[in-house]
């Protein structure tokens, strides 16, 4: 097979050439054709061939057509995305717009900065009653 020409195309030739041994009673197993399909990929597709030829279990020929339709569709579409950061085309940005409601909290996400003023982490926090509001005492004393 060759890199210039489309798999898939390729593949369905050398259906037909296998179509015509079996016609003229050269029968081959099909593993062997498929083996043989297998080892006759181009060499860009050298790794999907080492995959293909390590599965535990035997291909058939429309397996091996499955496999080479969906490779080849997935090379297809990555040789349409661009690479790299080397983008060249609109960016599109989505933004979101507040109104000045009410509802939007303007806070949101900043960080309260108090006046330098630490806490010790020693003293203890006087409490402070749920019930009227004053520090000191809580509800049940």
């Amino acid at each position: 097979m060759i890199d210039s020409r489309p798999v898939m195309e390729q593949y369905n030739e050398l259906l037909d050439i296998l179509e015509r041994f079996t016609q003229h009673k050269m029968n081959m197993d099909e593993a062997i054709q498929v083996t043989c399909i297998i080892d006759k990929l181009p060499p860009p597709w050298k790794d999907f061939k080492h995959t293909l030829k390590h599965k535990k279990e035997e291909l058939t020929l429309v397996e091996l057509g499955s496999h080479l339709r969906i490779e080849e569709s997935l090379r297809v579409q990555d040789s349409d995305k661009p690479k790299g950061n080397n983008i060249v085309g609109p960016s599109v940005v989505n933004m979101v717009e507040h109104n000045n409601s009410t509802r939007h909290n303007e806070n949101k996400g900043k960080r309260k900065h108090h006046d330098n003023t630490r806490v010790d982490p020693n003293k203890k926090a006087k409490p402070t009653c749920w019930k009227c509001g004053k520090t000191g005492h809580i509800k049940k004393d």
